[in-house]
């Protein structure tokens, strides 16, 4: 063995398997020996110390190791075999660091460097070594610093321990613990609820689920028995015989509800595990977990199967009464599954169930293998519109061609492989023949078209016919000559013709393409007696009343327009000068008919205060009163005239029905039989109505009324409320009106055939009454019986409610 160089820890340069104080022993005894000349005797003394010393450092369990000031081993003893598999010799002149793993090293070295500087003791220092075979050490090292004779750090002298075993342990201990803990947490954070019974059926451990469950403090639940939680008789039914068991030994498991303070009614899965301490059974732990979820899902899985089998039986209700033939064909064979009679009938005198195509109906196996082939192989449905078959319509009948159509559809098992055929077919051999029929009725129809294009070139309205994509279909010579149309020069389209032709409103408002007839007609609109006024070509203004409707194919879909129009320039010129005689004969009648009407009025008035009611009297209320009617008559030409041309005006507010008709009787006493007249007063709300025209309405059916009916007898005006309006009838006892006349008593200038020899005016006065109650948003009827009277009704609507 080499000898440590002058400079080491100690600078006694011993041999590296000699004890550090053996040595320095040694030394003193030879400098005694060789100075003062000591005794044999004291020699002897020190050999034995030193050897002493020896035996205890090399027989001693740690490994004893002396270090120069840089770290370097200058002496281990023996020890160092056992613990870290090196010879003495193999560790003296390298430092711990070297036996160390390099990371172990990196986190050692900077604390030694630590302590040596401060050259203080230092102990139970745990590092990690890698022994001469490669497995690692745990060991712990305890050191104190020595110095030489000028107070120097020579070096640090101290003992390792191989705690390996008991880090192992305290690892084990450490992971038992948080193992423990986890435990701990587990039951503390479980949604499950955890309790433990002791053989007393009393709570020793219960986790915040439970105590949450039973919405009750720790200190409320341990210690107190399980009877005292959920009532002796639940305890004693359900809960106590589980428990018996699960302290003989046996683990527990069932289901039952249980109520929860908090939560109510809860299913809860129970299981109940014997805890035993020393082979005896001491506790109990119950788990419990909700299942309430569950519960009712399986309650609704039963529910449901039970629908789906009761839907199943409707299904099967279904196919069985279905018309269309229904049948199942498992493969390879293409044996009959299913069958539903509609599919039977086919086969007469045949039970197929059960039976491959090929022996139930020979003659068609042929033609359906094949497609069925097909479906196989690609996985999709086949589908067949009119397809001819043989059948038998009777058991040994002969064979017939029908005609069918009939889808295959693939069914799939679990796994995905198509495993049977749906066949689903209906006959449709008459719509088959139908249509035969209907393509040579087409043929005959072609024949005729010559003869129907002549007919629509020879008709006086105009006619055009546009394409679903706008093209220009025909226009025919009525229409070309009306708008200026050259021969043989027709536009493409109708947008082209339409902005040739300059369209407007009668308000002189221009018309957009959009909102042509044309295009009205091909988004599915129906238009009659639109009045449109066109300007084909500079100066030429032309007033039409057209029609437009569209026109659609067999499956519903519209593919063109219709349009036909009429030249009424003539009939607006006729309008126009009815409408000036009329505006005319309003102005020019209405002066001096107020003139006399007001000079009339006040000579009754100054007769009345005269005291004179006879005959002067008498002919001045005549004169009032055929003045009202004139005025009324010119009222009603005037109405219809803005009614017809759009431009009459109502000024609505709410009116109360019955005081209405009750002041305007009282307005009216002096020119009026309002003595017959008896009003039924109703608690209604007020209705939406234009004051001024609802008089006109209500004098119109007041005095037909009184006109109709025979003097003395009574008119009753009454009054009632139907959902959003009030209906006001207006009844006499006149003898009636005949069941022709009243479909047609609203008309303009119409009067009954019954009390010819009575009638006054010209007709207008129930048109105007039904345009006015149109216009305010009601309807007007009559009901009659001939003999008995006669009901005029209308409606109004409540004030609030008017949409």
């Amino acid at each position: 063995m080499d000898r440590l160089p002058r400079d080491s820890l100690d600078g006694s340069g011993h041999s590296g398997s000699e004890p550090p104080s053996a040595g320095r022993a040694g030394q003193a005894a030879g400098s005694a020996q060789a100075e003062c000349a000591a005794p044999e005797a004291t020699l002897e003394q020190l050999r034995k110390s030193e050897a002493r010393l020896r035996a205890l450092i090399e027989t001693t369990s740690d490994m004893v190791w002396e270090v120069d000031a840089r770290g370097v081993y200058t002496y281990v003893s023996p020890r160092v075999r056992d613990l870290l598999g090196y010879e003495p010799e193999e560790v003296i002149g390298r430092t711990p660091f070297d036996l160390m793993p390099p990371e172990e090293a990196r986190r050692i070295r900077p604390i030694f460097q630590s302590i040596a500087a401060r050259r203080v003791p230092f102990s139970l220092l745990q590092n990690v070594n890698r022994r001469k075979d490669g497995r690692l050490v745990v060991l712990e090292t305890n050191g104190i610093p020595f110095f030489d004779k000028n107070g120097a750090l020579a070096g640090y002298r101290g003992v390792d321990r191989d705690i390996t075993e008991r880090r192992r342990i305290e690892e084990q201990l450490r992971a038992k613990s948080a193992q423990l803990s986890i435990y701990a947490r587990v039951v503390e954070h479980s949604p499950d609820l955890v309790i433990v019974f002791d053989r007393e059926y009393r709570l020793r451990l219960a986790n915040p689920a439970y105590l949450a469950f039973r919405g009750k403090p720790t200190e409320q639940v341990l210690g107190h028995k399980a009877s005292e939680m959920l009532g002796d008789r639940t305890f004693e039914s359900l809960v106590r015989p589980q428990l018996e068991r699960a302290f003989a030994g046996a683990t527990v498991q069932f289901g039952a509800w249980f109520t929860s303070p908090r939560l109510g009614p809860r299913f809860l899965d129970v299981a109940y595990y014997p805890l035993r301490l020393d082979d005896t059974i001491e506790y109990v732990v119950a788990l419990m977990r909700d299942q309430t979820e569950r519960e009712r899902a399986r309650a609704e899985r039963e529910r449901l199967l039970a629908e789906i089998e009761t839907e199943r039986r409707r299904f099967q209700t279904v196919i069985d009464r279905a018309q269309v033939a229904i049948v199942v064909l498992r493969i390879p064979d293409l044996t009959f599954e299913i069958i539903n009679p509609a599919a039977q009938a086919y086969l007469p005198g045949v039970e197929a169930r059960g039976k491959p195509l090929s022996e139930i109906s020979p003659a068609s196996t042929p033609f359906v293998r094949p497609l069925i082939e097909r479906v196989l192989s690609t996985g999709e449905p086949y589908r067949a519109v009119d397809a001819p078959l043989m059948v038998r319509r009777t058991s040994g009948g002969p064979l017939q061609q029908a005609f069918f159509s009939f889808t295959l559809v693939p069914l799939r098992a679990a796994d995905g492989h198509i495993d049977s055929i749906l066949g689903m077919a209906i006959e449709t051999t008459e719509q088959v023949r139908a249509r035969q029929r209907i393509e040579e009725l087409a043929r005959e129809a072609e024949a005729r078209a010559t003869t129907l294009d002549a007919t629509l070139n020879s008709i006086a309205d105009g006619l055009i016919v546009v394409g679903s994509g706008d093209e220009l279909l025909r226009v025919n010579a009525a229409a070309a000559n009306a708008l200026g149309l050259p021969a043989g020069g027709l536009p493409q389209s109708s947008r082209e013709l339409w902005e040739m032709l300059h369209a407007e409103t009668p308000e002189h408002q221009p018309i957009p393409f959009e909102l042509s007839p044309g295009q009205r007609a091909l988004r599915g609109e129906t238009l009659r007696g639109l009045i449109l006024v066109i300007h084909p070509r500079p100066g030429r203004t032309v007033w039409t009343s057209g029609a437009a409707a569209p026109v659609r194919g067999r499956d519903g879909q519209i593919v063109g327009a219709i349009i036909t129009f009429t030249d009424i320039t003539p009939l607006h010129e006729l309008q126009e000068q009815r409408d000036d005689i009329l505006r005319a004969v309003s102005h020019d009648l209405r002066n001096p008919l107020a003139g006399v009407l007001g000079h009339a009025q006040l000579l009754l008035r100054m007769l009345e205060r005269a005291g004179l009611t006879g005959r002067e009297a008498q002919s001045a209320r005549a004169i009032v009163a055929g003045c009202e009617r004139m005025n009324a008559m010119i009222q009603d030409l005037v109405d219809t005239v803005r009614s017809e041309s759009g431009q009459l005006r109502l000024e609505r507010k709410p009116v109360d029905l019955p005081s209405f008709v009750a002041d305007l009787l009282q307005r009216q006493a002096q020119v009026m039989e309002t003595g017959r007249i008896r009003v039924e007063p109703a608690p209604l709300p007020p209705a939406l109505a234009d004051p001024t025209r609802l008089e006109r309405i209500m004098l119109n059916l007041l005095s037909n009324a009184l006109k109709y009916s025979a003097p003395g007898t009574e008119v009753t005006v009454r009054f009632r409320q139907r959902n959003g309006e009030i209906i006001t009838a207006v009844a006499d006892r006149g003898p009636g009106i005949a069941p022709e006349d009243l479909p047609r008593l609203f008309q303009r200038y119409y009067r009954p055939t019954a009390g010819r020899e009575r009638r006054e005016g010209v007709g207008l006065g129930l048109y105007i009454a039904k345009m006015l109650v149109e216009a305010h948003g009601g309807r007007i009827w009559a009901e009659s019986k001939l003999g008995e009277g006669s009901v005029f009704s209308f409606s109004l609507p409540v004030a609030g409610r008017e949409t």
